[in-house]
């Protein structure tokens, strides 16, 4: 069984210290100026590190208070501003340290709620935009923030709107034989919305269609350079078939044309 060296325990312990002393320091220059968010924090690190010292809770606990009642006031504040955004923040802050905290629970609800649908509005606007991530990402975080029946009749519609889009998008693409970021784009879509499922299907059958064709093209191009004696001609077009296929023919034709 390996030990720790009496050497080493003492610079283990100088350096727990050390950071103790560190976040105890810039909880202290927090503390100084009302920032008890970040004083909490770094007080809590503090008593972390050295869980004996009552000084330090005693800060700890102070901190932690202060912070908690600066931050239920903003939440309650933000809500009644209809800032939303500002409301979740707050409580999700409250609810972290505290989750007893049943009164700033309703309020990180209606804000989480309120956030959601302001998430979900911002859909069609993205997807015109051709930004269908982006559109995606709103959608997931609404359904995250909020099971709202309010937020999920939205989302429904949202994901209509996006859906449409990824099927426009993924046709484009598939005209532009970019086949592999249409398959990429309706797997993320899938996601969503299964229903893209059968037009994911068909896409990738008819990515490896075109796969097919272009390998026995490059094969055949490659031949053809064979037989003119354009040795490296030959084992680039041979290596563009095998770049979309591992076949045995388009390998065996290379290392000749490589040998040659």
């Amino acid at each position: 069984m390996r030990t720790t060296s009496p050497k080493l325990a003492a610079l283990l312990a100088v350096a727990l210290l050390a950071a103790c002393v560190a976040h105890d320091k810039q909880g202290d220059k927090y503390a100084a100026v009302g920032d008890w968010k970040n004083a909490y924090a770094n007080y809590r690190q503090a008593v972390a590190d050295e869980p004996n010292d009552p000084a330090l809770k005693q800060k700890y606990e102070q901190a932690r208070a202060r912070a908690l009642q600066d931050a239920s006031a903003a939440a309650s504040a933000c809500a009644s501003q209809a800032q939303w955004e500002c409301a979740l923040n707050e409580a999700d802050f409250v609810l972290s340290v505290d989750p007893s905290r049943t009164d700033v629970a309703s309020i990180r609800q209606r804000a989480a709620t309120e956030v959601a649908l302001s998430r979900l509005s911002q859909v069609q606007g993205e997807v015109v935009a051709g930004r269908l991530q982006q559109a995606a990402g709103l959608i997931q975080q609404a359904r995250q923030l909020s099971s709202d029946p309010a937020v999920e009749a939205e989302a429904r519609r949202a994901t209509q709107v996006y859906s449409s889009g990824v099927a426009d998008e993924s046709d484009r693409l598939r005209a532009q034989r970019r086949f592999p970021e249409a398959v990429a784009l309706l797997q993320t879509g899938v996601t969503l919305d299964p229903g893209l499922r059968g037009r994911l299907d068909a896409t990738s059958r008819e990515y490896e269609s075109w796969k097919l064709a272009e390998h026995d093209r490059f094969v055949a191009e490659g031949e053809g350079h064979l037989s003119a004696g354009r040795w490296a001609d030959a084992q680039k077009s041979f290596q563009s078939a095998l770049q979309l296929r591992g076949s045995d023919r388009a390998r065996a034709l290379d290392q000749y044309a490589r040998h040659m």
